[in-house]
């Protein structure tokens, strides 16, 4: 996210700034909460990539008004399929997230001859209808004995993230991941894979193909919002948006990709940082 951009883009009709730590990679949150400060203005953080990430001695997920973490199976840590947690900074709104898993069970004031009532949760603008976010006792304890190995799954993770940068460090046209620092520390849900366009002579669409013909599993997170039908229906028009993103635009289909980072062996890791060298060699080699 480029804060810059985002003052660009602030309106009288924006409500809530939704940073998204992609891989679990944090992003600069600072410039961030500022702009949201100055125009009072709600921010979330996404940080479904990015349970136990730290910015500059914060947990992801503390600093935002807001913030969403997902347990999803393929996550770092999991709720055996579904799940995620929610969280929040703002004062009295707590309590309200906790109805908001159920319905909207209100038991200070029950209907008539019943145990309680279902109010809509209180919001800054406007109240809303909430649903029905259960989970099993199993779900639970799974997800409270992998919070437990947090920490040590990070590590692992970063070991082979660490790995990988290395050995892309053998030519200058791949961009390897940060591995991060005293002020940032990611948790390595994927690696980060950058290519320079020009020195790689190709963009990283060419260099997908090349990954999948070599059996390397791999996916450029996340297609553009403005590019599902879903925005145009609304009456959004995606090319004019996306005039206005140009760093979307080239990051997602010129650069980025992301490689897998859970459970690989040795000779997994070396088999995909062999195939992504070798990829970049033919491109460089106009094959």
């Amino acid at each position: 996210m480029d804060p810059a951009d985002v003052a660009r883009k602030i309106t009288d009709k924006t409500k809530m700034i939704v940073p998204v730590h992609i891989g679990g990679y944090p992003v600069d949150m600072d410039p961030i909460m500022k702009l949201a400060r100055e125009h009072d203005i709600l921010v979330l953080e996404d940080a479904a990539h990015a349970f136990g990430a730290m910015y500059k001695g914060k947990k992801i997920g503390t600093i935002g008004d807001f913030a969403a973490f997902s347990m999803h199976e393929v996550k770092n840590i999991t709720s055996f399929g579904e799940g995620g947690i929610a969280t929040t900074n703002v004062p009295g709104f707590a309590s309200e997230m906790k109805r908001a898993r159920f319905l909207g069970l209100d038991f200070t004031c029950p209907i008539k001859d019943w145990l309680y009532n279902i109010t809509p949760i209180k919001g800054k603008y406007a109240p809303f209808v909430p649903g029905n976010a259960s989970t099993t006792e199993i779900q639970g304890l799974g997800l409270t004995l992998q919070i437990a190995r947090n920490e040590e799954i990070i590590a692992e993770r970063k070991r082979a993230a660490a790995y990988l940068t290395k050995r892309f460090a053998e030519n200058d046209a791949i961009l390897s991941q940060d591995l991060g620092n005293e002020d940032i520390k990611p948790t390595f849900h994927l690696y980060l894979l950058q290519i320079d366009p020009e020195k790689a002579g190709g963009d990283v669409q060419v260099l997908k193909k090349k990954l999948e013909e070599r059996g390397v599993t791999q996916i450029a997170h996340f297609g553009p919002l403005y590019r599902f039908k879903i925005v145009e229906d609304m009456g959004y028009n995606p090319d004019e948006i996306a005039k206005t993103c140009p760093n979307c635009e080239e990051v997602f289909y010129k650069r980025f990709t992301h490689l897998p980072l859970y459970g690989l062996s040795d000779e997994q890791l070396k088999y995909m940082a062999d195939a992504v060298l070798a990829s970049v060699a033919e491109m460089q080699e106009g094959k």
